[in-house]
C-alpha cells in the first residue's frame, strides 16, 4: 500500500530555505519521518485542513498536502519550519 511522495516546487523552495537555517541532521530526520508516514498511508498522517488538504507536523517541519488516492499519490504543497 505504497503512495508516491512528490514535493512541489514552493515546498522545494522552502525546504532548499529551511537547509540554511537549521541543521542539517535534523531537518533530514524530520523529512524522511514525513516522506515516510505519507508514503505508506497518508490518510492516517495529521488531520484535515480544508477540502482535501491534510496538514501533519514533525517537530521542526509542518507540511500541508493532498492525497491522490486512485494515483496512489501524495502532493507535498508547502512546508515549514516551527
Amino acid at each position: 500500500m505504497n503512495f508516491t511522495v512528490l514535493w512541489t516546487p514552493e515546498a522545494q523552495t522552502n525546504m532548499l530555505r529551511a537547509w540554511q537555517e537549521l541543521d542539517t541532521t535534523v531537518l533530514l530526520r524530520s523529512l524522511r519521518l514525513i516522506d515516510l508516514a505519507l508514503s505508506r498511508d497518508p490518510l492516517r498522517v495529521g488531520e484535515s485542513r480544508y477540502e482535501d488538504v491534510r496538514i501533519s507536523f514533525e517537530n521542526p517541519v509542518g507540511v500541508l498536502f493532498r492525497v491522490d488516492e486512485s494515483a496512489r499519490t501524495v502532493f507535498v504543497l508547502t512546508m515549514w519550519l516551527y
